[in-house]
């Protein structure tokens, strides 16, 4: 029988993950889009949401230079037989679970690493991508049938109806909080009725609240300098804005905690977050690989085995301050899952 007093210390050892590719063949050309022009959202904060003001533009970012060939590497997530256990292949058996039908956006495509599996195992006729940085277009289009460049402030240059599915990984946790309900409504907008929304998201408690633009020191400055990640939420937060324009909306936690960003993180890491983080950046590719490989084989592990103690430690909680009654073992599972970061899959449905 599993013994759920360690659970504790097995999550600890969940802290790595592989961010690593190989080019991938090119796919036949289709003709461009006509994307019609991009109209900006109102750049006014809304009243309710509390994190409104914190922007790239708050913090002394600009997104622009920040973005600037940060993903343009070309990647592409194992096939089955050659990744079973990595944790990037783990989140593309999620996407094929989910993900059908005969046009399909990515947003926020980078340099497309998930167009291969789709392509072999999902019934996916047109995969289209949109992504803000010039380099990752231009990657992503050896292997998608079309990119366009696309801001998060700005509509979606599609017309309504346009998609069967809209999905998205590791993609939200960089779009502002003031931006983030407006543009859930753009993807809304473009998706076909009866049509789904599949996405993988950055989620966890980040003190926004707490940071110093006038230090270039400040943790969170840091965070979000090296990450990107200006707009990480819980789950429950999540699932809400949601809500409010799909049906059917599904959120689970997941195991898979990204290397990098876990390395940034110094708040959430305590008092240990730096010394962390140093020693991330000194492992090499195949570290990398072999560690990507381990989280991947004990996530599921482990996922599985907490599924069978209580799987409502894997829901996020119907809001942000709710805290169950659990055990403590249960209780530090569930606090690192919905307080401490980590990722949540979100599916949903346009309704018909």
């Amino acid at each position: 029988m599993f013994d759920h007093h360690r659970i504790p210390r097995a999550i600890a050892g969940l802290v790595w993950r592989l961010r690593g590719g190989r080019s991938i063949p090119r796919v036949p050309e289709f003709a461009c889009l006509e994307a019609p022009p991009q109209e900006s959202f109102d750049d006014s904060i809304p009243s309710d949401e509390p994190l409104g003001h914190v922007t790239y533009d708050y913090l002394g970012i600009d997104p622009r230079v920040l973005y600037a060939n940060k993903f343009a590497v070309p990647e592409i997530v194992p096939t089955a037989s050659a990744g079973r256990f990595d944790a990037d292949y783990a989140r593309a058996r999620f996407l094929t679970r989910h993900i059908s039908g005969g046009r399909v956006l990515d947003l926020g495509c980078g340099s497309g690493p998930y167009a291969r599996v789709l392509r072999e195992q999902c019934r996916v006729a047109t995969l289209i991508g949109v992504d803000m940085d010039p380099a990752c277009a231009a990657a992503a289009k050896r292997t998608y049938d079309e990119v366009l460049p696309f801001e998060c402030r700005r509509r979606l240059p599609f017309p309504d109806g346009h998609f069967d599915a809209v999905f998205s990984v590791d993609f939200f946790g960089h779009v502002e909080f003031r931006h983030k309900n407006a543009l859930i409504a753009e993807i809304a907008r473009v998706t076909r009725c009866g049509g789904i929304s599949v996405h993988a998201i950055e989620a966890g408690e980040v003190d926004y609240q707490s940071a110093d633009p006038s230090n270039p020191d400040d943790p969170i400055v840091r965070y979000v300098r090296q990450e990107g990640h200006i707009g990480i939420e819980p789950g429950s937060k999540i699932r809400h804005r949601w809500q409010s324009r799909f049906a059917d909306v599904r959120v689970e936690s997941s195991f898979l905690f990204p290397l990098a960003p876990l390395g940034g993180l110094e708040p959430s890491l305590g008092a240990q977050g730096g010394t962390f983080a140093s020693i991330l950046g000194e492992l090499g590719p195949r570290e990398r690989r072999a560690a990507s490989i381990c989280v991947g084989f004990f996530g599921e592990y482990l996922k599985e085995a907490i599924a069978g103690i209580n799987a409502d430690l894997l829901v996020p909680p119907a809001a942000a301050d709710v805290v169950p009654n659990l055990d403590s073992a249960q209780w530090l599972v569930w606090r690192l899952f919905h307080r401490n970061g980590g990722l949540v899959y979100l599916t949903c449905r346009q309704p018909a």
